[in-house]
């Protein structure tokens, strides 16, 4: 019996799927490239890390995931395809996010302009808008999370570490999930927290990162992890801005989801979206609003097209016809057979 687990090939097949090339590895899984057997789709493979050791925690919060992707749909979060086991170790497929992560991109400068960056963003936070009102705390957005393709579009990845509302926690008392650097600073300060409010603060970080062209609060090699968390906690005590050569109201938004304070940023990710919606322009709503619509490519295929618009013409000038023959029934029939028009007409 092979191991559990154990080193995956190129041309090795797991479940329906092909694996083709490794594209990254951290966390608790390693990610590889995959193509449907059948469709030629490709895809992203999620295999659990364990080294050969029971974790049953692990396994749960990797279980979570699937559970979590399953749950969405929106065209900024990355959707699930399949999942299943391997060698008594399970795995995931999403869909594939082609391109390179935010950190990556930041690392060596802007990647956007701000009109883009809004338009990205309000996309980004209906999208976790749709997660919070189906329970789901994504609890690590960061830069690292979230992938840009060759067209400028964002989507967001690895709910890894997602909370479920009604859920059982799966980490210990007192241990925070997430990325230090994109905690809250109730959440760096060990106090109560609401993880959609965080969600809103670590957002609205990277808003700030990608507007500014930079990454914030990069890891000090100079300081041991004491100083580094003092560093940090005095910096988030205050909003974070984008920088004086940004619209007053763009400025607005990024300070007031990046409140030191959780009651003073945005009460909900939908108030995130509203505000971030209100700086587009008619050309950036209208393609904000198709991408919304599913109206564009995602994940390789194109989205069933909305209900065409029939025209009614063609029905007016038919029932028009039978109406004028009725015209010999006397003004009772007629009355009745132009309510009949009407109401058909106008259905």
């Amino acid at each position: 019996m092979p191991p559990r687990g154990g080193p995956i090939k190129g041309g090795e097949q797991v479940g329906s799927w092909v694996v083709e090339r490794p594209i990254a590895q951290g966390g608790m899984g390693r990610v590889l490239l995959v193509r449907h057997a059948v469709t030629g789709r490709q895809g992203a493979l999620k295999l659990l890390l364990t080294d050969g050791e029971e974790d049953e925690t692990t396994k749960a919060r990797f279980r979570r995931e699937v559970e979590v992707l399953g749950s969405l749909e929106h065209p900024a979060v990355v959707g699930l395809l399949d999942a299943g086991e391997r060698r008594g170790e399970p795995f995931l497929v999403m869909e594939y996010a082609s391109g390179e992560n935010l950190e990556n991109l930041l690392a060596k400068g802007p990647v956007m302009a701000r009109g883009q960056a809004l338009v990205e963003f309000a996309l980004l936070a209906d999208g976790l808008r749709h997660a919070h009102e189906e329970g789901i705390h994504h609890r690590d957005i960061k830069a690292e999370n979230v992938v840009m393709g060759a067209d400028g579009h964002c989507m967001l990845v690895d709910f890894g570490v997602a909370l479920q509302q009604g859920a059982s926690r799966l980490t210990n008392a007192g241990h925070v999930m997430g990325t230090f650097t994109y905690l809250a600073p109730e959440v760096l300060e060990g106090g109560e927290r609401d993880p959609a409010s965080t969600d809103i603060y670590a957002l609205g970080q990277l808003l700030c990162e990608v507007l500014q062209g930079k990454l914030l609060f990069r890891d000090d090699e100079g300081r041991n992890a004491r100083q580094r968390y003092v560093a940090l906690i005095d910096a988030k005590g205050t909003p974070l801005d984008p920088g004086e050569e940004l619209p007053e109201r763009v400025r607005a938004i990024v300070r007031k989801a990046t409140e030191p304070e959780p009651d003073d940023r945005y009460r909900s990710m939908a108030e995130l979206v509203v505000a971030l919606r209100a700086e587009l322009t008619d050309d950036e709503l209208e393609q904000l609003d198709q991408r919304l619509a599913g109206t564009q490519q995602r994940g390789g295929s194109i989205a069933a097209p909305t209900r065409p618009v029939r025209s009614r013409l063609p029905l007016v000038a038919v029932l028009s016809l039978v109406l004028f023959g009725l015209l010999a029934c006397g003004t009772g029939s007629l009355l009745g057979a132009g309510a009949v028009l009407v109401a058909i007409v106008w259905r």
